[in-house]
C-alpha cells in the first residue's frame, strides 16, 4: 500500500470515520445496478459498523486521491461456520465517474496480498450477472470461475444469476495456519 509516483494516490486502511465516503459511493450501487442486492442503503452508522468489523476480523481498503475517496474493497467471512475460517469473501467498489483508472485492480491487489498475508487460504467473489467489468476484474488477478447460482435475486425488475468465483491464495496445510 502507498502512493503512486506522483504522490496523489493512496491506498490505505479504511478507518470508521470514512463511512460517509463509502457510503456516498455504495449508494449508487445500491439505488442504480444490480451489483448489491441490498435494495436500501445503510446508515452512515450501519457502514461505520461494518467497516469495524471488517477491520477487526479480515481487511478493508480504501484508494483516496485527496480530498476524495474513489473506491473501496472489503473482505468478510464467506461463511459464519467455523470451518470455512480461511476461506473469505472479497468484494470490490469504485466511484461513478472513476472507472477505468486502475483503482479497481489496485484495490484487489493491495487486498488480496493483505489478505494471503494473514494466512487466508480461499478468496472467493458473488459477481451479479452480467457483470463483464468485474469478470474481468477478478479473473484478471487469476479467478475461476467455480459456480453460477440461477436467478437467486431480484433486483430492478428481473431475476439476477450470481456467479461465484475462486482464488487459491495459499496452499491448504494440515493443520491450517492460524488466523491473525
Amino acid at each position: 500500500m502507498g502512493t503512486d509516483v506522483r504522490g496523489k494516490n493512496v491506498i490505505r486502511s479504511a478507518h470508521p470515520s470514512d463511512a460517509e465516503s463509502v457510503l456516498a459511493i455504495y449508494r449508487d450501487y445500491v439505488f442504480n445496478s444490480a451489483v448489491t442486492f441490498e435494495t436500501e442503503a445503510p446508515s452512515v452508522d450501519e457502514m461505520r459498523t461494518r467497516i469495524a468489523n471488517a477491520l477487526e476480523s479480515h481487511a478493508w481498503l480504501v484508494h483516496e486521491r485527496a480530498p476524495q475517496l474513489n473506491g473501496y474493497a472489503y473482505a468478510t467471512r464467506f461463511h459464519p461456520r467455523p470451518a470455512y475460517r480461511w476461506s473469505t469473501e472479497v468484494s470490490v467498489y469504485v466511484r461513478s465517474g472513476a472507472h477505468g483508472q486502475g483503482i479497481g485492480r489496485a484495490l484487489l491487489e493491495n487486498l488480496l496480498a493483505t489478505l494471503k498475508g494473514r494466512g487466508y487460504v480461499n478468496a472467493f467473489a458473488g459477481i451479479a450477472l452480467p457483470n463483464t467489468a468485474s469478470v474481468r476484474l477478478f479473473e484478471n488477478r487469476g479467478f475461476e470461475q467455480v459456480a453460477v447460482h440461477k436467478e437467486v435475486g431480484y433486483k430492478l425488475g428481473r431475476w439476477r444469476d450470481v456467479g461465484w468465483w475462486q482464488l487459491r491464495l495459499a496452499s491448504a496445510t494440515n493443520p491450517p495456519p492460524l488466523i491473525e
